[in-house]
Parts: C-alpha cells; sequence; structure tokens
C-alpha cells in the first residue's frame, strides 16, 4: 500500500506538485475524454447499420463455384430511422476491371436491432465474367429509397490456373495401341484429366508387353477409364471382367469412353443400363 501511495505522489509531482497532482491527473482525464466524445459526435452520424460478406474460400480454379454469404446488423437506437423499401446491390470487380452488377435486391425492410444473415449468391467460375486469372473484388451496398449509402461491405478473392495442383486421386487410363490417327486423343484426355481434376493419370495402351491388361490393376486407382479409339481392336478381356465383377469396383469411378460398348451387353441389365443404337439422318428435319 506503501509503494502504491508513493506512485501516485510521484505521478502527481511530476503534474502539478503533490498537493494536488492526483486532483489535476484526473480533471484532465476528464477532459480528454469529453473531447474524444464531441470529436465523434462531429465526425458524422451514428451509423445506421453495419454489413459484412465473405465467399467460402480464398482461392478458386476455373470451374469452381464462388459462394457469397452476407451479414448485416442493424443498430437499435430509438434516434435513428427505420430501414423501409431499401436497395441490396452486389458489384463484381474484375482483374484491372471496372465493377459490373452482378444482383440487385429491392424492397428491403429491415426493423432496429435485426440481425440477418444468409447465403446472397453462387457464381460459377466460368464465361467472360471469370476469364482472367487473378484476383476479383466484391462489393456490397444497401442504399435507402433515395440512394442514400446506409452501409457497405468489401470481399476479395483470387482465381488460379488449374496446372499445377497436387492431385488428390489416381486414374487408370487404359486406351487402344497408339497410331497416327488415336495418339493425340488419348495423351490429350490425361493432360486434361490431371489439369481439371486434380488426379494423377497413369495411361496403359494395348500394345507391346501392355498389350495384356493384368486382372486387378484397377484396385489402386479411384477412377477407371476404358478409351476405345481403336474401332479394330476390342477392350482387355480382364479388363472387362474387373469393371463388371471387380472386387470393389462398385466403389471405383467406370467411365467408357468411344467404341465397343456393344461387347459388353450381357452385363448391362445387371446395373439397369441398356444398350442403344443411334441412327442419323441425312435429310433435314424441323426442329420442335
Amino acid at each position: 500500500m506503501k509503494d502504491v501511495r508513493k506512485v501516485n505522489e510521484r505521478i502527481g509531482a511530476a503534474v502539478a506538485g503533490p498537493r494536488y497532482g492526483m486532483s489535476v491527473l484526473v480533471s484532465m482525464v476528464l477532459l480528454l475524454t469529453g473531447a474524444l466524445a464531441v470529436a465523434r459526435m462531429a465526425s458524422g452520424k451514428e451509423p445506421l447499420c453495419v454489413m459484412e460478406i465473405w465467399t467460402d474460400q480464398e482461392v478458386y480454379h476455373l470451374g469452381d463455384r464462388v459462394r457469397v454469404n452476407f451479414w448485416i446488423n442493424v443498430n437499435a437506437s430509438p434516434n435513428l430511422p427505420e430501414i423501409t423499401n431499401a436497395q441490396l446491390e452486389l458489384e463484381l470487380q474484375q482483374p484491372f476491371g471496372q465493377y459490373i452488377l452482378l444482383s440487385s435486391k429491392k424492397n428491403i425492410t429491415l426493423r432496429k436491432g435485426t440481425e440477418w444473415e444468409e447465403p446472397l449468391l453462387t457464381l460459377p467460375t466460368l464465361g467472360d465474367l471469370f476469364k482472367d486469372l487473378g484476383d476479383y473484388n466484391l462489393h456490397a451496398m444497401l442504399r435507402s429509397q433515395d440512394g442514400e449509402l446506409l452501409c457497405e461491405a468489401y470481399a476479395s478473392f483470387t482465381i488460379r490456373s488449374m496446372f499445377g495442383q497436387r492431385p488428390t486421386t489416381r486414374t487408370l487410363l487404359v486406351t487402344s495401341r497408339r497410331t497416327e490417327v488415336t495418339e493425340p486423343f488419348a495423351s490429350t484426355l490425361a493432360a486434361w484429366l490431371e489439369a481439371c481434376f486434380r488426379t494423377r493419370v497413369q495411361v496403359i495402351y494395348q500394345e507391346g508387353f501392355y498389350e495384356a491388361y493384368r486382372a486387378g490393376a484397377f484396385q489402386d486407382f479411384d477412377v477407371i477409364i476404358y478409351y476405345a479409339t481403336d474401332y479394330t481392336q476390342g477392350p482387355p478381356p480382364d479388363l472387362v471382367v474387373d469393371i463388371f465383377e471387380g472386387e470393389g469396383i462398385t466403389k471405383k469411378k467406370v467411365v467408357w469412353i468411344g467404341y465397343h460398348l456393344d461387347e459388353v451387353q450381357a452385363y448391362l441389365p445387371l446395373y439397369g443400363l441398356e444398350y442403344g443404337q443411334l441412327r442419323s439422318v441425312s435429310e433435314p428435319s424441323p426442329l420442335h
């Protein structure tokens, strides 16, 4: 207790001497507090509402979906007016571009003290709107019926290239032998799958040492794709058995592209499927 008194006496002496130091210090604190309050009043109106927006992720890739969330809290002060017939607008700024209006919601009425949170909208990262990689900015505004800005909020996200992402799955691609006609398709498909689906692709061509597909080879993969590019070469028999009868195959994703589906017609009814034929005609017919 004595140490505290000594400290108080030293503080008081530093301000106005040992006798009146503490009272002068308290007076200065009160004056400073009052000045800050006046400054706050002079700086502007009491906020009518506070708003926030955010996205479910910070980084996206082409083909992803951007989910924008919205939150607003209306001031409960009796001195402030009600929010009636307001309009909520959301803008998007592309990299190095201008803001583009994405959505507008009219006739919004909010009572005092209201707290409102909901998903605002979902944007697929496709088309001209997201044609550029880089940083995108979102701007939400709540305006009165007369156009006065009541509150606003900002958020940002980034769209990056699909290439260079770490694989999360493994894909087995079994295809026909390589020829001058068929080769570009298999290698292009493998590159596209790795870029778009973050998967590591292993390609088995039906030629040379790899012509005989080894039974059970699908077990270490999440997705099995048979890509028949050569009509004269049928699918490996062991691959057909694995796709339709392999242990654990129902936990895999199987994709059949190209020819030879007619060779597995016996299996199709087991999965509720049936083989259909496609017939085309050269005569024009009206569209309905």
